[in-house]
C-alpha cells in the first residue's frame, strides 16, 4: 500500500480510468456523430446545453465544474492516411495537430472530416494522438 493512498484528496486511480474510457468515448462518438453531420449546431451551443447532449445523447454526466464548449478546428490541415516513402512513419494527425490553430484545453476542438472511406482509421489516429481527452500534454 502506497503511503499516498490513504491521503484525502487523491483520485482514485480506479475511478479515474473509468472516468477517462466513459470520457473518450462519448467525445469520440461525437466526433463521429459531427462528422456524418449530425449535432452540427453544437459549435454555437453554451456548456449546459453541451452538457445536456452529453449526458443524453452519449451517457457522460461527469461535469463537475468543468464548463466546455466545442469548436471547429480552422486551421488547413487535414487527416493524412498515406505516409511518405522516405519519411519517417507518424500518426495521420501528426500534422493537423502541429498547427498552431489546434489546441486543447477545456475549449474541445472537433478534428476535420476526412474523407468518408477513411473515417474510422482517423477516428482511432486522432483517439491515438491523445488528442480526445481535455488534459493531455503533447
Amino acid at each position: 500500500m502506497s503511503i499516498k493512498e490513504g491521503i484525502t484528496g487523491d483520485e482514485n486511480y480506479v475511478a479515474g480510468l473509468i472516468g477517462n474510457d466513459a470520457w473518450r468515448t462519448a467525445f469520440l462518438r461525437l466526433v463521429a456523430d459531427i462528422w456524418e453531420g449530425e449535432h452540427s449546431d453544437i459549435f454555437n451551443k453554451g456548456y449546459k446545453e453541451v452538457e445536456e447532449i452529453f449526458s443524453k445523447e452519449y451517457g457522460f454526466s461527469e461535469f463537475s465544474n468543468l464548463r466546455l464548449k466545442i469548436s471547429e478546428y480552422e486551421g488547413e490541415e487535414k487527416y493524412n492516411h498515406e505516409v511518405e516513402k522516405d519519411a519517417t512513419p507518424t500518426n495521420g494527425w501528426f500534422k493537423v495537430l502541429e498547427d498552431d490553430n489546434y489546441y486543447a484545453t477545456i475549449e474541445m476542438m472537433i478534428p476535420p472530416k476526412p474523407e468518408e472511406k477513411y473515417m474510422a482509421s482517423a477516428l482511432a489516429s486522432f483517439m491515438a494522438a491523445g488528442k480526445a481527452y481535455p488534459f493531455t500534454i503533447g
